[in-house]
């Protein structure tokens, strides 16, 4: 029954042979993709790496009256207790 299964499906592989490589493309270029945006964030969050006391390093932002933030994290969430 698994010898069955297995010609069908190369059977199918070989009659749309198009849409079987404009899915390997997609898949490819999603993989790549992954990889580049998880090789971006690993090097931003090891950007304050080289200093000793990185722990203590803070994000200053400026807040208007209205209570926004002008910067996208305040230093609340960045303290770490």
């Amino acid at each position: 029954m698994i010898l069955h299964y297995l010609t069908i499906a190369a059977r199918q592989l070989m009659k749309y042979k198009t849409q079987n490589l404009i899915v390997i493309v997609g898949v490819g270029l999603a993989l790549f993709c992954f990889s580049v945006c998880l090789y971006i964030s690993r090097f931003i969050n090891a950007t304050d790496d080289c200093f000793e006391r990185k722990d203590e390093i803070a994000q200053v932002t400026l807040q208007m009256k209205s209570g926004r933030y002008l910067a996208q994290v305040p230093p609340e969430l960045t303290m770490n207790e």
